[in-house]
């Protein structure tokens, strides 16, 4: 037997609740989850088909089951007509934001089955991309092989890893779990994931989530009984602690499969359990604390502390926003607003976060402790927002590493006099924001001077008011008609967020063309191409998301997207390359529903070099290469 699982104490009552999905559950086996876009896909035997001669039944085939909003699946249809063979399909996982697929199916070759020297069939792993109706391109992985199957493919977000088990000669028992990794345009050998995950038993449906902790179910490494599943941490330089996953998941009977959403607070159970409605059933899962119910007493984090700066004590009741930060520094799109910057030759448009009103209510605040458990990956970096009705927020961002992080858990925020209120202001005409709007907060019924701030270029404001005052909030500029709106002093002494939006007419009705931004240049940190090439690591290139977000708050701006190339290669091919990664990114844009007309694309090679070098290195060559995009008026 391989290492034992630390095995959990079953979860407290309500912290992880389970539910039959019943109206995709029968009397047949439902098995191998996975999560596409809204939906949920699986495997399960039609009552018609082609019979598979050794079980008398008919082969597993792919479904599809849409999800209501509180994760159960609907009434299932069938998935793809294209992925559909005359044999055994398996279980699927998706990358590169869902646009490719990877499967298992029955080996095959010009349509018939592929046999190994006893006549026997074997599984391999296959790939399809999304097309405009349906998958295509259905191609096997390179490390498939006709005398041993692979199956149950798991891959990562971005399509550089998959997972996956084998039965294949020089492995540790049955079915082993392996890894590869694509390299230079290619799939690696598979490598064995080792003792500490495979034993002389049979380990089997990996799943990796995007946090990297992999699952997988085994009967090798003790437990609950049968099948049960095992969770590893893989993020980090160190692998962590092998976990047995904790009732109700794991029961005495067998559990062979789980997916989870990306934020780990619900999920999918396969599992043969009494009282199922078949042999395999999928079950809906529900975390009180998302990994955190997981993990159980073993959770392996860090602990923030928030003081109170004037009298030394603890907070209650902060909000605590928590996200890690990319290795270009940026942080998630969705907490970014813009401003524009003037400069001497041109004006520059600069990311900045939201006002904290605006921003999403966060997972996290201090208990009664004034404390928040957090936790982290080893070798990421993080930063966190911290927000209390009554006090300034604050802001701490640090590495985190084996030792601990890089700077103190601790937070101590001031006082404040005032109440933060924020708000958006956009066009009746388009629901786009207007930029560098001023706005006047004229106090009523209390003796102090007006107030007044600017909207940012997506409309987006944050002002402190005098909580013991109502206020009338002004707004208007040339083009639009002024707007007026109150807002109550009850308002203010009862909201955290007190949020003031208000919608204003263009002067004669008519949507906007042109902007205060034109010539407005914004750069893209944090946008990432295989080396030498215009294939875009769309996971890993955040960017893409920001300019999104530009371009869903202002429906008036357009945008060039600038690409500026160097390296080795001659001038052509460095215009030539930039112009395919200006390109990659339009259309990485135009997936995201965004008119043509709005993106425009110009390469200029390596004519505008920022490193400006005659015998240049690697590092001059990376400093060099970048895409920009500029605010352009309309034609």
């Amino acid at each position: 037997m391989g290492a034992q699982g630390t095995l959990l104490t079953p979860a407290e009552g309500g912290e992880i609740v389970l539910e039959n999905c019943a109206r995709i559950n029968n009397r047949e086996t439902q098995f191998g989850p996975a999560l596409l876009d809204n939906e949920l896909i699986y495997l399960t035997r039609p009552k018609r088909g082609n019979i598979d001669p050794i079980t008398k039944e008919t082969y597993f085939k792919l479904f599809r089951a849409p999800l209501s909003p509180d994760g159960s699946p609907a009434y299932p249809q069938p998935f793809s007509v294209e992925l559909n063979s005359n044999y055994n399909e398996g279980p699927v996982s998706f990358a590169l934001e869902n646009r490719v697929i990877y499967f298992t199916r029955t080996l095959q070759k010009a349509g018939a089955t592929l046999e190994d020297g006893s006549g026997k069939t074997n599984l391999g792993i296959y790939s399809a991309y999304r097309a405009e109706y349906d998958w295509a391109g259905v191609r096997p992985l390179p490390f498939n092989g006709e005398n041993f199957s692979n199956q149950h493919p798991s891959v990562t977000a971005d399509g550089k890893r998959i997972f996956f088990a084998s039965n294949r000669e020089g492995g540790y028992g049955g079915y082993d779990l392996y890894f590869s990794d694509f390299r230079d345009g290619r799939w690696s050998e598979a490598i064995n994931l080792g003792p500490e995950v495979n034993t002389e038993a049979n380990e089997a449906f990996p799943y990796i989530h995007a946090n990297g902790r992999l699952f997988f179910a085994s009967k090798g490494h003790g437990g609950r009984g049968g099948y049960d599943l095992f969770m590893i941490d893989l993020s980090g330089r160190r692998w962590g602690k092998l976990i047995n996953l904790p009732e109700p998941i794991n029961s005495p009977d067998d559990e062979v499969g789980i997916t989870l959403s990306p934020d780990g607070k619900f999920g999918y159970l396969v599992s043969n359990r009494s009282g199922g409605k078949g042999r395999d059933d999928i079950y809906l899962m529900r975390f009180a604390r998302g990994f955190s119910s997981l993990q159980g007493p073993l959770i392996d984090g860090e602990t923030l502390t928030i003081y109170d700066g004037s009298k030394s004590r603890r907070i209650v009741g902060a909000e605590v926003w928590l996200s890690q930060v990319s290795p270009a520094g940026r942080l998630p799109a969705e907490f970014y607003s813009f401003q524009r910057k003037a400069g001497q030759n041109a004006s520059s448009l600069n990311p900045i976060v939201k006002p904290l009103g605006l921003l999403a209510a966060p997972a996290l605040r201090s208990d009664r402790e004034g404390s928040v458990r957090l936790e982290l990956a080893v070798g990421k970096t993080y930063e966190i927002r911290v927000f209390r009705k009554g006090y300034s927020p604050e802001t701490l961002r640090f590495l985190y590493t084996e030792s601990g992080p890089s700077r103190p858990l601790v937070i101590t925020m001031q006082p404040a006099n005032c109440v933060r209120v924020s708000g958006r202001i956009t066009s009746v005409a388009d629901g786009g924001g207007i930029g560098e709007l001023p706005l006047q907060f004229r106090p009523e019924g209390c003796p102090i001077a007006s107030v007044a701030t600017m909207t940012d270029i997506t409309g987006n404001y944050e002002i402190c008011l005098q909580p013991e005052c109502s206020y009338l909030l002004s707004a208007g500029k040339a083009g639009y008609e002024t707007g007026t709106l109150r807002l109550e002093a009850s308002q203010l002494a009862t909201n955290n967020h007190p949020r003031l939006d208000l919608s204003l007419k263009p002067e004669g009705g008519l949507p906007r063309r042109g902007t205060e931004s034109d010539g407005a240049m914004l750069s893209l940190s944090d946008l990432s191409f295989y080396d030498n090439t215009a294939v875009l690591r769309e996971e890993q290139s955040g960017d893409i998301d920001l300019l999104a977000r530009l371009l869903q708050e202002r429906p008036d701006i357009r945008l060039l997207l600038i690409a500026h190339t160097d390296g080795p290669k001659a001038p052509q091919a460095l215009m030539q390359l930039g112009q395919q990664r200006a390109e990659a990114l339009r259309q990485a844009l135009l997936r995201r529903g965004f008119a043509p007309g709005r993106l425009r694309t110009v390469s200029y090679g390596n004519q505008y070099r920022l490193k400006k070098c005659s015998n240049c290195t690697a590092a001059d060559f990376a400093a060099n290469n970048r895409i920009e995009a500029k605010v352009i008026g309309w034609e």
